[in-house]
């Protein structure tokens, strides 16, 4: 029996190869044609086309990702905050990051908010944006077509996932160990891929439906007016000045004396004691010296 059962064993797991390769290759003639009349959907005629055309003034056919980077001059930072919170609420998104610099009044504070908005409401958004400016600004759209690389996905999730059910057909029909190692292996392989690809995919699909705002709050700094109350300000704060100047220069005379006592105490007094010991002492050597060449 075991003689005729591993040929047909081996036939079988032969025969099944090759009808796995005959499908793949009728699957993936199938999905160019679906791709090739994807394709034609989307070029489509023109009149077609106007009749899908979306508020944004994007075909809704086709996969655009559109970007917008707003720089705005505004009164209160706070405000814009509040503002730039309001806009991606009301329109179907989120805040993504708040980022606030310069903390000193006298300077020019800048506050960078990243939103996400609806795509078909990305343009109303901008003009809810815009309302709250006091000065300069200015914008940079972009858009980014990825309708190709979507259309590949799909007719590829269509072959991976064929393939899948054909893994899993055979799998169900192998009895030997090695057989049933090697095809979970193949099928690993292709869900891995699946995954990947379904990964992307949904990357893409919400790029496509909300759109990035990245708006750049700058508070100028505020213009000083000359006044008798600015002047007599003036002079209180010069006055503050001097009396911490002084007092900044009595703390460094206090901190200089007492490090120089400890130093006059311990190195100085015994240095010049020793120092004049031994000028005393050599001047008494050399006294008996002059009297004996005398």
């Amino acid at each position: 029996m075991s003689t005729w059962s591993e040929p047909r064993s081996l036939s079988w797991l032969t025969c099944a190869c090759m009808m796995l390769v005959l499908s793949a290759g009728c699957s993936m003639n199938d999905e160019a044609r679906a791709s090739g009349a994807v394709t034609q959907t989307v070029s489509a005629p023109a009149d077609d086309a106007k009749q899908q055309v979306t508020k944004s003034g994007a075909v809704a056919s086709r996969k655009v990702i559109r970007k917008a980077e707003l720089e705005l001059q505004v009164k209160s930072l706070a405000d814009a905050q509040r503002t730039a919170t309001d806009v991606a609420k009301r329109y179907g998104g989120y805040v993504v990051s708040s980022e606030r610099r310069g903390t000193d009044s006298a300077r020019d504070q800048h506050l960078r908010v990243v939103l996400k908005v609806k795509a078909d409401d990305l343009d109303t958004a901008l003009n809810d944006l815009r309302a709250i400016k006091q000065g300069e600004s200015s914008e940079r759209i972009s858009s980014e077509d990825v309708t190709d690389e979507w259309i590949d996905l799909e007719a590829r999730l269509k072959t991976q996932k064929a393939l899948e059910t054909q893994y899993l057909e055979i799998l169900k029909g192998a009895s030997k160990v090695e057989d049933l190692l090697a095809v979970q292996k193949q099928l690993s392989e292709v869900r891995a891929e699946i995954e990947k690809m379904e990964s992307r995919k949904r990357f893409l699909d919400k790029s496509v439906s909300l759109s990035t705002v990245t708006v750049d709050f700058e508070q100028p700094a505020p213009v000083v007016r000359a006044s008798f109350v600015a002047i007599g300000d003036g002079f209180k704060q010069a006055g503050a000045d001097v009396l911490n100047v002084g007092g900044a220069t009595l703390v460094l005379l206090m901190r200089l004396i007492g490090v120089m006592i400890p130093m006059v105490l311990l190195v100085f007094l015994p240095g010049f004691y020793v120092g004049r010991w031994f000028l005393r002492r050599v001047g008494a050597l050399k006294l008996p010296v002059k009297a004996e060449a005398k």
